[in-house]
């Protein structure tokens, strides 16, 4: 299965997706660059921008 496949099932199954999941649950470190794929690919994914303190990360989600 590739990363970008992986992606969509998690977004599919679970919801939402950052970066750090990516990386910890499936060893994914570019997760902007898949998500830019599967975008390329019509999936409607919404970026939703959180900020903890000083640090800004994105969530993703798949519209459906």
């Amino acid at each position: 299965m590739t990363h970008n496949q992986i992606v969509l099932n998690h977004l599919r199954n679970i919801g939402t997706l950052t970066a750090w999941q990516a990386a910890q649950q499936y060893h994914i470190l570019n997760l902007a660059q898949r998500i830019s794929d599967l975008r390329l690919r019509g999936h409607n994914i919404t970026t939703h921008m959180h900020t903890i303190g000083k640090s800004k990360f994105a969530i993703y989600s798949l519209n459906r």
